[in-house]
C-alpha cells in the first residue's frame, strides 16, 4: 500500500490493510467499528469465489452475523450448526440467525418479566389482563417453531451423519489451510 511503512503480511498489504481488504473489499477503505457496507463482498481465494458477508465473526466454523447474539442465541446457533452443515444453504443460514433473535428476544422478555405480575391491570376499572410481555414472549417462541420448522433439519440424526458433517468440516479446513499455505508460498 503506498504510504504504508508497516512491515508486509500478505497480498503485499501489512496487516491493517490486509484485514481492511478481508472486511470491506478495499485496503484503503476504514468504517467505523459495527458499520456494515450496503453491498456484500466477494474475495477471489484462488479457484472458487468465497462470499464474505462482511464483517462476520467466525463460530463454529459458519459465520455468524455481525453483533452475534445473547448467550441463548448463541446457543441454539452453535447447537444447529454444530451438528448440520447449512454453509452452502444461506437462506437457512438467515432463517436460522432469525430464530436465534427471536430466543434472545424471549430471554430478554423472561427477564423483564421475573418478579412481576402475570396479570396487569386493563383499559376498565378492576380489569385484569396478561402482561404484554408474557404475551410477546409467547409470540416470539411461535415464531422460533416456525423459523426452526422452515430450516427443514432431519429428525433423527445418526452417528454417521454427526461423523459425516464433522469430516465434511475437516476437509474443507485442510483444503483452506493448503490453499493459504500454497498462496504464502507463492507470493
Amino acid at each position: 500500500m503506498d504510504g504504508c511503512d508497516s512491515p508486509v503480511k500478505s497480498r503485499g498489504w501489512c496487516q491493517k490493510h490486509y484485514v481492511r481488504w478481508q472486511r470491506h473489499g478495499d485496503p484503503g477503505t476504514a468504517r467505523p467499528y459495527g458499520q456494515q457496507s450496503e453491498q456484500p463482498v466477494e474475495h477471489d481465494v484462488g479457484d472458487d469465489q468465497q462470499r464474505d458477508v462482511e464483517p462476520v465473526r467466525r463460530l463454529s466454523g459458519v459465520a455468524m452475523p455481525d453483533g452475534g447474539f445473547d448467550k441463548s442465541g448463541r446457543q441454539l446457533w452453535q447447537s444447529i450448526t454444530r451438528q448440520f452443515v447449512l454453509d452452502n444453504e444461506p437462506h437457512k443460514l438467515e432463517l436460522l440467525a432469525q430464530a436465534c433473535r427471536a430466543v434472545d428476544m424471549i430471554a430478554m422478555l423472561e427477564r423483564e418479566q421475573r418478579g412481576r405480575d402475570l396479570l396487569v391491570p386493563g383499559s376498565r376499572p378492576g380489569q385484569k389482563v396478561i402482561s404484554p410481555l408474557v404475551d410477546q414472549a409467547r409470540q416470539q417462541r411461535q415464531l422460533v417453531s416456525v423459523l426452526i420448522t422452515k430450516l427443514q433439519l432431519p429428525e433423527d440424526v445418526g452417528d454417521d451423519e454427526v461423523a459425516a458433517a464433522k469430516q465434511f468440516r475437516v476437509e474443507r479446513a485442510r483444503a483452506g489451510a493448503k490453499a493459504r499455505w500454497s498462496a504464502r508460498t507463492a507470493g
